[in-house]
Formats: C-alpha cells, sequence, structure tokens
C-alpha cells in the first residue's frame, strides 16, 4: 500500500464522524511524535493527525477508531457465499486432522472436503464416516510425504471453482464467519502471509498461516499446479503464489486483527513438520526456500539536508534519485531538515510522492528517534536505516526473507574498494542497517546523544548490537555493495586527528562502562546468514592488534 503524504490524504478525505480522538490518543501514547512536528508548525489538527495514522497503519494491525464501533468489510453474499471444496493432504498427522476437520464441517458454504492420504500408516478412509461432506483418497506406495503431489491431485478431483487449500492443522474458528477467507473476485486469491506474525500471540496461532489459499480452480490450472519437484518441508505454498501472481492474479492477505482471527493454526514442534520428510533437517530446507522466494523489497530510512555546498548537496540529491530508482526500495521515508528553503527536495518530492514520505524536523536525527519511528510507522516490514549519501543497488535482493531477529550492518565501497581505516587493513564503519521492523529490543542504551551520520554512532551501534544479545547480525558487505556518494567535502573521519580519535573512544568507553567499547563486525559470507551460521563476529580494536586481523575487498 502506497502511503500519501497527510497533505495529499486530505486532499480528497475527511475525518470520519465516528472517530473518536480522545479514545484514540489515550489508548496509544506513543504516537504522541508520529508527523511531528509538521502537524504543529502547519496547523494540522490533532484529529487529523491521529486519523491519519489509524487510517493507514493502526486499522491494519487491529487498532479501533473508538470505544464502540468495530471495522467491518461489506462482503457480497453472493461471492462469499458460493460453494467450496476444502483440499488437503495428509501422511500420519491424522490426530490434527481430526481436530481441524471438524471445525471444517460446520461452514455452509465447504460443501466438500477432499482429503489425500498419501499412504499413512493407518488408512484414513474412516474420515468419511464424521460427515458425508468428506470424500478420501487414499495413494499407496509413497514412502515420503510430498506437500504438493497430493493437493495437486486433490484439486483435479474437487466438484466446486472455488477451492479452498488447507494443511491439516489449521482450524476454522466457529465463532466466527467464513467471509474474510474466501472473498475473492475473479482473478483473485486470499492467502495466509507468514509475515502477519506482529498479529500473533504467544501461542503461534497465525505465524504459522503460510499454507492456506482460496483460489478458483481455474488459475491454480493455469498456473501449472503445485510444483512436485518441491519434495522436503520448504515452500511450496510460496512458490504457488509466485505462479498465481505471475499469470495476473491479484493476492489478498486474510484479514486479521485482535477481535478478527477466522482461522488459526494448531501449533506444534518441528518434528511433525519433517516427519516423512526424504530430509529431516527443517532449517536447511526452508533457509533455501526463504532465500528463494522470501521477501526482497524495503522500507529506507534517511535524515536528509540542505548542505551549505552547493556541490554537496546536489551530491545527496543524487544519492536520492539513486535510490528512488531502486526497484527493491518501496518507499524513502525522509525526516528532512531545512524545509522552509529547499527546492531541490521539493522538486524531487513532487515526482515520486507515490514513493517518498517527508517528516519535517528541526535537527538531524538521533538514531533513538529513527527507531522509534520505524517501530510505530513500518510495520513488519524490512527496514533500511542509512546514512544519506549511501545508494543501493540491485545487490539488495539477495537479502530475503529477513526474520525478526536477523541485524545486517554493512560497510560502505569506495569505487570498488571497501572502505578501510588508514591505519590498518580492516573494516572501519557501517553506514547502512537492515533488520525487520518493529525491532525485538529497544536498544536502551542509545539516546539522543548519538545522531546518525556522525563520527563513531556506528560503533555505538555496533556496541549496543552486540550487548543485545537479542540479534544475529552479520556485515554482509562482500556480497551487497552500497556506494558512497561523497567526492565534494572531506570524509569525517579524515579530518580528526589520532588524538581525537583515541579521545572519542575513550569518552565511550566510560559512558558504556567497557575499555573494550569499540567493536567492528567482520564480514561474513552471505551463506552465513542464510544458513544462520557466523553470526555476531564482533572484533575489538584490541584483538585486530592480537590477531593482526586483516579483510580483503
Amino acid at each position: 500500500m502506497s502511503v500519501p503524504t497527510i497533505d495529499d490524504f486530505y486532499k480528497n478525505n475527511d475525518v470520519e464522524k465516528e472517530f473518536d480522538v480522545d479514545f484514540y490518543a489515550k489508548g496509544h501514547l506513543n504516537l504522541k511524535d508520529f508527523y511531528q512536528p509538521y502537524c504543529r508548525d502547519n496547523f494540522i489538527s490533532e484529529e487529523k493527525r491521529l486519523y491519519f495514522h489509524w487510517f493507514f497503519y493502526g486499522k491494519m494491525i487491529g487498532y479501533q477508531p473508538c470505544s464502540h464501533v468495530k471495522t467491518k468489510k461489506a462482503y457480497d453474499p453472493n461471492i462469499v457465499n458460493e460453494d467450496i471444496s476444502v483440499v488437503v493432504s495428509c501422511k500420519d498427522r491424522e490426530d490434527m486432522l481430526g481436530i481441524s476437520v471438524r471445525s471444517w464441517i460446520l461452514k455452509h458454504q465447504i460443501k466438500e472436503i477432499i482429503i489425500v492420504d498419501w499412504c499413512s500408516s493407518k488408512s484414513l478412509k474412516r474420515f468419511e464416516n464424521i460427515d458425508s461432506k468428506i470424500k478420501v483418497i487414499r495413494i499407496e506406495n509413497q514412502p515420503f510425504y510430498n506437500a504438493s503431489k497430493p493437493i495437486n491431485i486433490a484439486i483435479q478431483q474437487a466438484k466446486y471453482e472455488k477451492i479452498l487449500k488447507m494443511d491439516v492443522d489449521y482450524i476454522l474458528n466457529p465463532y466466527l464467519p467464513l467471509e474474510s477467507l474466501v472473498d475473492i473476485e475473479e482473478g483473485e486469491f486470499v492467502a495466509g502471509n507468514w509475515q502477519q506474525y506482529h498479529l500473533d500471540n504467544s501461542l503461534g496461532f497465525i505465524r504459522n498461516l503460510n499454507g492456506i489459499i482460496c483460489c478458483h480452480r481455474k488459475f491454480f490450472l493455469k498456473a501449472g499446479l503445485y510444483n512436485e519437484d518441491i519434495d522436503n518441508y520448504g515452500r511450496e505454498d510460496c512458490e504457488m503464489f509466485e505462479r498465481l501472481q505471475s499469470i495476473g492474479v491479484k493476492r489478498k492477505d486474510i484479514e486479521f486483527s485482535s477481535n478478527h482471527v477466522p482461522v488459526y493454526h494448531n501449533p506444534h514442534g518441528d518434528n511433525l513438520r519433517s516427519m516423512n520428510r526424504k530430509d529431516s533437517n527443517v532449517d536447511e530446507t526452508l533457509s533455501y526456500f526463504i532465500k528463494k522466494y522470501g521477501c526482497t523489497n524495503f522500507e529506507l530510512v534517511i535524515n536528509l539536508y540542505k548542505d551549505k555546498l552547493e556541490s554537496r548537496t546536489k551530491e545527496l540529491i543524487d544519492c536520492l534519485k539513486s535510490n528512488l530508482e531502486n526497484k527493491y526500495i518501496d518507499r524513502i521515508h525522509v525526516f528532512l531538515e531545512n524545509y522552509d528553503d529547499f527546492p531541490e527536495f521539493y522538486e524531487l518530492n513532487e515526482l515520486h510522492k507515490d514513493k517518498i514520505t517527508v517528516m519535517n524536523t528541526d535537527t538531524r536525527m538521533s538514531f533513538k528517534r529513527i527507531f522509534d519511528y520505524t517501530n510505530k510507522n513500518i510495520i513488519n516490514k524490512q527496514c533500511i536505516v542509512a546514512n544519506n549519501d549511501i545508494a543501493f543497488g540491485s545487490d539488495l535482493s539477495k537479502i530475503r526473507g529477513m526474520k525478526p531477529r536477523d541485524f545486517i550492518s554493512l560497510t560502505r565501497h569506495e569505487g570498488d574498494t571497501l572502505a578501510q581505516n588508514r591505519s590498518r587493513d580492516a573494516i572501519c564503519s557501517q553506514d547502512a542497517w537492515i533488520f525487520r521492523s518493529p525491532m525485538v529490543d529497544d536498544l536502551e542504551e542509545l539516546d539522543d546523544d548519538i545522531i546518525i551520520g556522525t563520527y563513531y554512532s556506528d560503533v555505538v551501534i555496533s556496541y549496543c548490537i552486540y550487548m543485545s544479545k537479542q540479534y544475529s547480525a552479520w556485515n554482509l558487505c562482500n556480497d551487497i555493495v552500497i556506494q558512497h556518494f561523497h567526492e565534494t567535502t572531506d570524509h569525517d573521519h579524515d579530518t580528526k586527528s589520532r588524538s581525537e580519535t583515541q579521545q572519542k573512544q575513550s569518552d565511550y568507553c566510560q559512558r558504556f562502562n567497557n575499555e573494550h567499547f569499540n567493536r567492528n563486525l567482520v564480514p561474513t559470507d552471505i551463506e552465513d546468514y542464510y544458513n544462520s551460521k557466523n553470526a555476531n563476529k564482533f572484533i575489538t580494536n584490541h584483538e585486530y592488534d592480537l590477531n593482526n586481523y586483516k579483510t580483503t575487498s
């Protein structure tokens, strides 16, 4: 969803009468800084400011606009009441299936349930005695489970055009109607999305619903059905989503909110995921499919200002232009200084309103304020915080499906060469930080004194991540190249004397009460990231000296 500026939004919209600004404000005190100080400086009311938040962000995650009204979509009864075939496959998981199927038969739209028994140790034919809707197709002589083959059989045997594909551990909520799961017009499909985990609770009811999909039979067939070459635990469902979208079928995610969970996953351990598979290593196969089919696009957050030198301003604008052209960056969130007199940016913003969100600020942003912003306004997306003179290329596509506890720092390139310390052949800084928002750790060591783009601020971030113990961190600078746009002025670190550097380090050592505060995140391979290996390879300056550590570009 493309989010307009608040000014553009209110050109064609107004606050709904039912929106209760006092109720919303009291319930979400963390929004006091949202779109500030822009709204205050431009005389935009609290009601408009908070309604804008609810419309684009709060509604998505289940926030209520007032104390007594619940949002509800108006469904077309002719669509949601169409006859449905449920298809499911099973091999030796009849206990789970027995619980799930009893919730399916309660829905009046479901007229047929096709269970493909993939050679279970004990025949599942007895399930036909539960209800007349149930039909069991038994396939013999199958020592290993393949999720795609039995589902393809079921789809081809289905009597009804609208098909709801389920897993054995998906339970339909008996207290909610089926509408939000089956509301598809011609050329649409509804699917689960593992990235909706932020709506979940500790029981894991939502985070593992990636395998549910409602689609018309003809589009399954047109897409070539499920990929039968995927014979281990993996992402055959993700591949099907890509197949459907490649033929023009539009995806819709299941609607979830705090008071609307139409389907939930029956939690279980990885032993059931690997059961009867040709390869029982779930982590390895999952890594492969995340790398192949995981989410690739990003939200970028920067702090931008008009430099006193025209040449440097042009350099920053050129860098922003480059990132706006990057197809792997969906939106750029700009904390804008000098907003009263920055025509170079206004022109660019006018051309890219669909891709830029602007927050005016009087000062350069601290990391704390930036992370607070991402936590509140960039929900469950791959997020990049970067210096304003860093340009990203197609290498971003190599980072797919980031998990909540993944953290990537990147050392910049100067042309074809990694930025290195002047006094030793070693990595000296990071200029971009990538994570899934919201962050799993608030990094309490940060305060408003740690300003993005200032000398040693990147070392503070490394130290905070090191101390957090909540993240697996990598520096993937050899595989993910980011370019530094900085030719017109001296680099900050080049202007510092050795004594100034030592003093800065000493100040931080005292501040954090750690004589080895200065930590660098050394490069690792991207394969290490996908295999969850060699994370948190932090090394101090002292360790550099002891081990004569060197890195090559």
